[in-house]
């Protein structure tokens, strides 16, 4: 891998690290170390014991391992996530009942880490340029059961037009040259030229810009990069900072990885183990007045009222689903479905939605099908369930039906992780997971997973 650096790259790199440049070399040609992070929304309880220390929820995991034949990766006990992915959002902490954006989301990794410290209070905006990658962000926060996030599929100029002074705090993890993915991604290195840094950091100003405007004042924001060199990292950190005075630098220390230095912290793998990650903390002074805009929309009194009648008849269906799962929450009918907006919902204008809080149901005439979102937002206690054992779950993973004694809608579930809802009736468990997210039973055989 050494030898396919680009020169230039290897160039800079010696420039910026002079004595600790051979480690670095040294790290690149090295195994990556493979991470995860517990989810603390499900109830999982994690085998792996050693601890990325700036992240109190993630774990170094064995090499080989696969999560996607796993029914706590398939629950939503965790989430893949590399080690250095993880110090942007954790040096923003997100505190609950905030209003937190993820600019450029995609697959999902800083919102269900963001997510996970709002526990279900104040609102997630995860937004994604690129259509596909939305859909996946979309699919990741719901395996998770993130209850209070709206997923958008537009760029950030248009969320600027719409959210001016929102967010009490921004994560901006922007498309980078990925010099920090190298050794993990050959495509990366073949793809990069020495104009790379220059032409992302032009783009990634634009970014910052959008995200300086939707800051509220006393606001803090975490621009974020995959890459090590300095024009799309330290330099656009002090040109967006000489351009809106009312920036400042914040000031953080992360376990393992020390104390901001201008606001900036960086994950180096021949420090720590973990790929190339850079972050900025950065504050926006002032004290917001009031909460910032509240555009919220909240539905008419003839809305509500059958909101609330939904609600008995999906409770009714299934007890526990809605009786003090997720607060005071009323239920809206929108594009066909039922959804349970966040506490705080706002008017969304000139972006694609993917996702506005929970997708609670669709209706059938008289007939309430209640959605695989809602299975993976509850808790195995809260509703009626059917624990399942290791094979059974590996066959409802891949959509098979299972002998059923009971009649009626249930939680399927694996060690207290929901798999997704059945319902049993003539002796059989119909099977609700939807069919884009089964695994297909000949993908268990090449390995057994199961014990």
């Amino acid at each position: 891998m050494q030898n396919e650096l680009p020169r230039a790259f290897l160039a800079e790199m010696e420039e910026m690290l002079q004595a600790e440049f051979p480690a670095f070399l040294g790290s690149i040609g090295q195994a990556a170390a493979v991470s995860l992070r517990v989810n603390p929304l499900k109830s999982w309880n994690c085998p792996f014991d050693e601890s990325v220390p700036w992240e109190p929820l993630g774990r170094y995991v064995p090499a080989g391992f696969h999560p996607g034949l796993d029914p706590a990766y398939f629950g939503g006990g965790y989430y893949m996530q590399d080690a250095g992915a993880m110090m942007p959002a954790r040096l923003l902490s997100a505190r609950p009942g905030e209003r937190i954006l993820d600019l450029c989301a995609a697959p999902g990794g800083k919102s269900g880490q963001i997510a996970a410290d709002l526990r279900g209070k104040g609102l997630l905006v995860a937004n994604e340029k690129d259509p596909n990658r939305a859909k996946i962000l979309a699919g990741n926060l719901e395996r998770l059961g993130v209850t209070n996030a709206v997923v958008l599929n537009g760029d950030p100029g248009a969320l600027a037009e719409g959210f001016p002074g929102f967010f009490d705090g921004i994560v901006a993890d922007v498309p980078c040259s990925g010099e920090g993915m190298f050794r993990r991604d050959a495509a990366a290195c073949r793809e990069w030229t020495a104009d790379s840094p220059r032409g992302c950091a032009a783009r990634q100003r634009k970014i910052l810009e959008c995200a300086y405007r939707m800051l509220k004042p006393g606001g803090r924001l975490v621009y974020s990069t995959c890459t090590f060199n300095r024009a799309e990292n330290e330099e656009n950190v002090e040109w967006l900072l000489a351009v809106h005075p009312d920036m400042t630098p914040g000031s953080a220390e992360l376990a393992g990885l020390g104390k901001t230095r201008n606001g900036c912290l960086r994950v180096w793998p021949h420090r720590v183990r973990g790929e190339g990650q850079f972050a900025a903390l950065l504050m926006k002074e002032g004290t917001a007045s009031g909460s910032g805009p509240r555009r919220k929309t909240v539905p008419n009194r003839p809305q509500a009222a059958e909101g609330e009648e939904f609600a008995r008849q999906l409770e009714a269906l299934l007890p526990g689903s809605m009786t003090g799962a997720f607060g005071e929450r009323t239920p809206v009918f929108r594009g066909g479905v039922w959804i349970l907006p966040p506490e705080e919902m706002p008017e969304i204008r000139g972006v694609r939605v993917l996702r506005t809080g929970l997708t609670l149901a669709e209706t059938r005439g008289k007939t309430i099908l209640p959605s695989h979102s809602l299975a993976m937002a509850l808790a195995a206690e809260s509703v009626p369930s059917v624990a399942l054992d290791g094979r059974q779950a590996r066959l409802f993973m891949a959509g098979e039906t299972l002998p059923a004694q009971e009649t009626g809608w249930r939680l399927m579930t694996w060690r207290n992780l929901p798999l997704g809802f059945a319902k049993g009736s003539d002796g059989q468990w119909k099977n609700h997971v939807p069919k884009g997210i089964r695994v297909p039973i000949r993908q268990y055989e090449a390995q057994e997973v199961f014990k």
